[in-house]
């Protein structure tokens, strides 16, 4: 299985928050890992997924299961190196996951980078199915920003 690369951002000079600090993952699926902090859920999609509709549907079950068990929170997930959202499968699994966390009422943010295309579908996806909850950025400080904002309204 391929594993993500745990690399720190080496900006010296930002003055955008910090991400929060690498540990190693609470669960890991087929191309991807989820992290938790006191303020969300966040998953890391890998670059090379062998079957991106398997994954999704993974990650969608994956925290299903722990919103039931450890209650809900807010997710940020991060597609930065993941593949481009190509075929109607892993779109419509990602527009599941934006639509259910729209319902319950619940803040999820997609961080895309600075792949456009990624970004054009990513937005497209959150205006249809998550326009009160959903957001999309391109950089994690951005995410984190976003959330605290949002968790202290």
């Amino acid at each position: 299985m391929y594993e993500l690369p745990l690399l720190p951002r080496t900006e010296a000079h930002s003055s955008t928050p910090p991400e929060p600090p690498r540990v190693d993952p609470l669960l890991r699926g087929p191309g991807w890992q989820l992290f938790v902090d006191a303020a969300a859920w966040r998953v890391r999609v890998a670059p090379q997924l062998v079957n991106p509709a398997a994954s999704y549907a993974d990650i969608r079950r994956r925290l299903g299961q722990l919103s039931a068990r450890l209650g809900p929170r807010p997710l940020l997930l991060d597609l930065r190196a993941a593949p481009r959202l190509d075929g109607p499968g892993p779109r419509e699994l990602l527009a599941r996951l934006l639509r259910e966390f729209e319902q319950r009422g619940l803040p999820i943010i997609v961080v895309v980078g600075h792949q456009s295309v990624q970004a054009v579908r990513v937005h497209s996806l959150i205006l249809q199915t998550a326009p009160s909850w959903g957001r999309c950025v391109t950089h994690p400080a951005d995410a984190t920003r976003w959330l605290v904002g949002v968790q202290t309204d």
